[in-house]
Formats: C-alpha cells, sequence, structure tokens
C-alpha cells in the first residue's frame, strides 16, 4: 500500500509506528511518497494512480466526505437488514430453516439492524 506524507511529522513520527506494525509481507509492499503534494502526485501516477483517483488533500478530484459516506452506508446495511428480515420471515412462514437448530447456524455479532445503532450514528453525524 501507498503512505502518502507531504509532513515531515508523519514522516519521522508516524511511518515508523506504521511500518512496525505491519507484518513482513506488507512490509515489503509498503511505498512511502514525501515531499510536496506536486512531487507526490507524480510518484503515484507511476504506480498507474493518476490524478482522477486521488483524494483533493494531494491535488486530485476525488473530494472525500466521511458524514456522507457514513450516512450512505448507514442506509445500505439498513436496506441490507431489511431484505435478511424478509426473506426470514419468508422461510418462516414456509416452514423453511425450522427444522436447524441453534446450534447449526452460524453465530454473529453485533446486530446491524439495531436502531440504537442508527440512532446513534445520527447523532453523532448530525
Amino acid at each position: 500500500f501507498h503512505f502518502c506524507c507531504p509532513s515531515r511529522m508523519a514522516n519521522y513520527m508516524i511511518e515508523p509506528v506504521v511500518r512496525y506494525s505491519l507484518t513482513r509481507d506488507m512490509r515489503l509492499r509498503f511505498k512511502k511518497h514525501n515531499g510536496s503534494i506536486e512531487s507526490v502526485r507524480q510518484t503515484l501516477e507511476g504506480y498507474c494512480l493518476p490524478r482522477d483517483r486521488l483524494p483533493t488533500d494531494l491535488g486530485g478530484d476525488i473530494i472525500l466526505d466521511m458524514k456522507t459516506w457514513m450516512l450512505e452506508r448507514w442506509a445500505l446495511e439498513r436496506s441490507n437488514a431489511t431484505t435478511s428480515a424478509a426473506q426470514a420471515s419468508k422461510q418462516a412462514k414456509t416452514g423453511d430453516g425450522l427444522s436447524e437448530s441453534p446450534e447449526e447456524k452460524p453465530r454473529r455479532w453485533g446486530n446491524r439492524s439495531d436502531p440504537r445503532m442508527g440512532r446513534a450514528l445520527e447523532a453523532r453525524l448530525a
């Protein structure tokens, strides 16, 4: 992966911590790009990452908006949960899946359709 650090602090303080936490294979694939934004962008073009694939922070054209991304992702998760609930309801009516014991079902951690999570996200992003 590519680590772009036009600032000196990131170059000397953050990059060693990141490298230390990586496995050997990841360290071998790790590419560091430092210097001015223009020089970072030019070196990234050598890895087939043109301006239209870079964020605006690096002089590219992609606008990163975490709030919008989180809301879109939350809506997608919610629609997936609704679809899953509808399928489960259909299976319960037809009798499919009733023969499975709880031990046979895969264990899932967390509940993506939990309304508390939705309210927490809305409050956090508001």
